[in-house]
């Protein structure tokens, strides 16, 4: 494909999602020829091993000349972009964010209803057998919470055994009054790139209880918020639950209110921003519109 046989002017900006799109990558070499900035959107996490070791070989050797600047949801992601080589001042972050007209602020945590609520799909790397054996080792201890997880996927059986309210996905209005009626999101993912549900249960004001596997708790989880708990150990996220159930009416309400307010550095303003900054610094006020590529 060429942008002429597309039926397209070739752009003075072009956005391409990722770098293993042989066609987006022939079109993103056709703009640069033509002197375009090009701008890869990466939205990958930091994880310290050999695959991203041989991955930063390669992508220095193969893609770095073709790309201007990095777009990426992060820090963590930042940290990958730095680490392949792209310079400081050549990566922005945020790709990613909720819609904080949708996801809004509910009551005080104290008052909500729901103790913990899981979004996502029902398989293994969200950290779903942890979560049903901490739950089946909370009951044990005797404790008294309530638990929804919502979502699908070949882990619902094991979740309904587990005894764990099952909710379906819904359109985002319906998420949006699910997180606002739980005092916590848990998300104990073994590997998750950044977590836009992070930033829709911070922006509705719930606390975090995440894993170090999600992309996100470098930006979206501090102490004040919520808690940390290490991937694929199944104590120790029953320890963060634990605590998040112990905490007073005030800490809460403070959990709360922390989160409202670091969700408030992510979301469309912050893209927005983000993009003009990188039009600014690619080119003169007079180019033509920037094409964005996606693909899965």
């Amino acid at each position: 494909a060429t942008w002429q046989s597309l039926g397209l002017q070739v752009p003075q900006w072009f956005f391409v999602s990722g770098w293993s799109n042989p066609q987006f990558n022939l079109l993103a070499r056709q703009a640069r020829d033509a002197g375009a900035c090009i701008i890869v959107m990466a939205d990958n996490s930091r994880k310290h091993n050999l695959r991203q070791a041989v991955g930063s070989i390669i992508f220095r050797m193969k893609w770095q000349s073709l790309f201007d600047y990095a777009f990426v949801p992060g820090a963590s992601a930042k940290d990958l972009m730095r680490f392949y080589g792209v310079p400081e001042h050549r990566i922005r972050a945020g790709l990613y964010g909720a819609d904080p007209q949708m996801f809004t602020a509910g009551p005080p945590i104290p008052a909500r209803e729901r103790d913990f609520l899981f979004v996502g799909q029902f398989v293994v790397r969200k950290g779903l057998k942890e979560l049903i054996e901490s739950v089946a080792d909370l009951r044990r201890g005797g404790a008294d919470f309530t638990l929804a997880a919502m979502g699908a996927g070949p882990l619902e059986g094991a979740l309904r055994a587990a005894g764990i309210t099952v909710l379906p996905f819904g359109d985002v209005s319906y998420v949006a009054q699910e997180m606002r009626k739980s005092r916590f999101l848990v998300l104990p993912s073994l590997e998750d790139n950044w977590g836009v549900v992070v930033h829709e249960a911070a922006c509705s004001g719930c606390g975090l209880i995440l894993s170090d596997g999600v992309g996100a708790t470098r930006d979206l989880l501090t102490v004040d918020n919520g808690l940390l708990c290490r991937r694929g150990e199944s104590k120790s996220l029953t320890h963060a639950m634990t605590a998040a159930m112990q905490m007073t009416a005030d800490e809460l309400t403070r959990c709360g209110n922390a989160s409202l307010h670091i969700a408030s550095s992510f979301g469309p303003d912050r893209f927005a921003a983000a993009v003009g900054d990188i039009l600014a610094s690619g080119g003169s006020k007079d180019r033509a519109q920037p094409s964005i590529a996606r693909h899965a």
